[in-house]
């Protein structure tokens, strides 16, 4: 027989409306004793940067305008 173990978190946070920041990591113990005879291990870890300018000019565009609708102060 076979096993394998996958042990995983994972993790989000806005620091803006733009700006966020994620982590990862990932255990693995697999033993296939027909392929490899001792067990094997692996240790996976990841950071993500993610920024979206759209968002940021999006507003800056709309605030320019004089709010969300763009008409400025016209009714």
């Amino acid at each position: 027989g076979a096993t394998l173990t996958d042990v995983g978190a994972r993790g989000d946070y806005w620091v803006r409306p733009d700006l966020s920041l994620s982590a990862s990591v990932q255990y693995e113990r697999w033993l296939f004793p027909v392929i490899q005879p001792n067990p094997q291990r692996t240790v996976t870890a990841s950071v993500e940067i993610l920024f979206q300018p759209q968002k940021l000019f999006h507003r800056a565009t709309a605030d320019a305008q004089g709010g969300p609708s763009g008409n400025g102060s016209k009714p």
